[in-house]
């Protein structure tokens, strides 16, 4: 008698759907971890708006980070101009087909938010597992630049404006603003189809950001309790609630660290007064 293993299964695809699904949780909760600090960074959103979205207070101004978590399976893989910013390197940019796919694309839905959010967005990010390819950092340093000595980059250069805002004008400075605010976190070490990465870097980070220290036996109790904290944050129910209500169900704060890490508010706050104490 056949065997469930004897037959191939026709659907896989949830599985590496799950594994992305994790290593975008990973990368949540790392930049998370940034909070312990106490100084800029004071609550990440998971899944709101983006992959995950880093927000900062800086001199009492809010600024937010935008993320974009992209990965592969294989560390040789890349991603390349077409895939980041769907571009094509031959013909004109002069359709609204074409103008639209590269608004759908990673960066292009990134760049949305540089418009919708103005001088809020402080910058928005394509983080991934693989290195990117050299056109791909070429696009990004001459959007930065302005003016590029390729044609394809050009267009985009010129077109950038209708593509990211085709129904709100931008100034000659959002323009220049919006452009310089992407970039890209390559070969990142601490997401992985295991925890063991995470968990290391989870436990460097901790120990960085706000010196409490951990035995190892407690180090993947804790990486484990985190992504499961960022997945929890990322599949709340958001709807009808008030601003502090999504920041309680889909934002991971200090509290939400605190309980994971089974400190209590004043023996952090001590630790965080003997870290800045000259």
């Amino acid at each position: 008698m056949d065997t469930i293993h004897d037959k191939v299964p026709r659907e896989t695809v949830g599985r590496t759907t799950v594994t992305r699904f994790r290593m975008q949780f990973q990368a949540a909760a790392y930049a998370a971890l940034e909070i312990l600090s106490g100084k800029e960074v004071d609550r990440v959103y998971c899944d709101y708006h983006d992959d995950f979205v880093v927000r900062r207070i800086v001199a009492g101004v809010v600024e937010y980070h935008f993320f974009q978590v992209k990965t592969k399976g294989k560390a040789n893989q890349q991603w390349d101009a077409t895939a980041v910013f769907a571009l094509k390197k031959q013909g004109a940019l002069d359709t609204e087909e074409k103008l639209e796919a590269i608004r759908n694309s990673i960066a292009g839905k990134l760049f949305v938010h540089t418009v919708e959010f103005g001088e809020q967005c402080r910058e928005v990010t394509v983080l991934s597992n693989v290195h990117f390819a050299d056109d791909v950092h070429e696009v990004v340093a001459d959007l930065t630049a302005g003016s590029s000595s390729k044609k394809y980059i050009r267009q985009f250069i010129e077109k950038f404006a209708d593509i990211v805002s085709p129904g709100k004008p931008m100034s000659l400075e959002e323009v220049e603003a919006a452009r310089k605010k992407l970039s890209l976190l390559a070969n990142v070490q601490h997401i992985g189809e295991t925890l063991d990465a995470f968990a290391m870097a989870a436990h460097n980070a901790i120990w960085r950001h706000s010196e409490i220290e951990l035995h190892q036996h407690e180090v993947e109790r804790i990486a484990n309790s985190l992504v499961a904290l960022v997945e929890e944050k990322s599949c709340a129910s958001i709807s009808g609630l008030s601003k502090s209500g999504i920041d309680m169900a889909a934002s991971v704060g200090l509290e939400d660290l605190l309980k994971v890490l089974s400190i209590s508010t004043q023996v952090y706050q001590t630790l965080v007064d003997a870290c800045v104490r000259p």
